[in-house]
């Protein structure tokens, strides 16, 4: 009697922790379904890559001489040069688009707070960023096949006293995606705009992703690509207020990864990531 009681007993306790194993691991498919890695947003897949026989130039300003190649590329051009510059006072680079223009179609959009520093070129040329927010760019596309960009300023201290990055690269899918992202700007949409035509680009080996903040979600993309680091991160940002990318950081760090970084001190007031990240041990 005694056995026959509690095989029963048994049969049903088992179905019931079972039956609390299978929910509890719905419960957690479900809750891990409408996260991403490390509760983010994911950016949209990036689509086919574009394969192309062009070639990519970086330089560092100011030990490197960054005018001389933003000059070479101006001088260079034969048909178009269309830029996006948030600030624009170096005479020298003032002077070439200016004598460019006898010849070629040269248009520039300026950040409407540095727009006073180019009083001296032509109104036609010039087309004055407003919104929201800082029209931030800095680039040039030279006849629809060669773009400039980097984080330097057309500036005397951005050339020749801050430390700067300056890229040339000879590519049409590129140019394409900043020949539109110009367009837009220099129609007079600003914050917002169509996705770039070609997100990858291969050229040779060198992959290379490309976007325009904010509208394709520059963010995101960052995020991803921090999350899949498996060894170290080394970052340089004059300005870093970002929180969830700095969250990223940190649990890379505690993941223990190399995370190391460097930021510009009059960069860091009360919304800045500095105090935080090196409070958890971030060197």
């Amino acid at each position: 009697m005694t056995v026959q009681h509690k095989t029963p007993r048994k049969k049903a306790l088992l179905v019931i922790l079972l039956s609390l194993l299978v929910l509890g691991l719905l419960l957690v498919s479900a809750f891990s379904s409408s996260l991403s890695p490390l509760f983010l947003a994911a950016p949209e897949p990036v689509a086919d890559v574009v394969q192309e026989n062009g070639n990519l130039s970086v330089f560092f300003c100011p030990h490197e001489i960054c005018e001389q190649q933003f000059l070479q590329v101006i001088q260079e051009s034969q048909e178009t040069l269309h830029c996006a510059l948030y600030d624009l006072r170096l005479s020298s680079l003032k002077k070439a688009f200016l004598d460019k223009s006898q010849f070629i179609d040269v248009r520039i959009v300026v950040d409407e707070q540095n727009v006073r520093f180019v009083d001296e070129l032509p109104p036609e040329m010039i087309r004055k960023a407003t919104g929201s927010g800082l029209m931030h760019n800095k680039f040039c596309v030279a006849d629809s096949k060669k773009v400039l960009t980097g984080s330097m300023n057309p500036t005397e201290n951005d050339v020749f006293r801050n430390n700067n990055n300056l890229l040339v690269i000879s590519s049409k899918a590129l140019a394409e995606n900043y020949e539109q992202e110009f367009q837009e700007l220099w129609q007079g949409t600003f914050g917002r705009g169509t996705a770039v035509p070609h997100p990858a680009v291969r050229l040779g080996y060198i992959q290379m992703e490309n976007a325009f903040c904010p509208d394709d979600r520059c963010a995101a993309r960052i995020k991803k690509e921090l999350a899949a680091a498996e060894e170290s991160i080394h970052f340089m940002a004059f300005s870093f207020t970002h929180p969830s990318i700095a969250n990223i950081l940190l649990l890379k760090h505690t993941d223990g990864l190399l995370v190391r970084g460097v930021m510009e001190a009059r960069g860091m007031d009360e919304r800045s990531q500095f105090s935080r990240l090196q409070y958890q041990g971030i060197d």
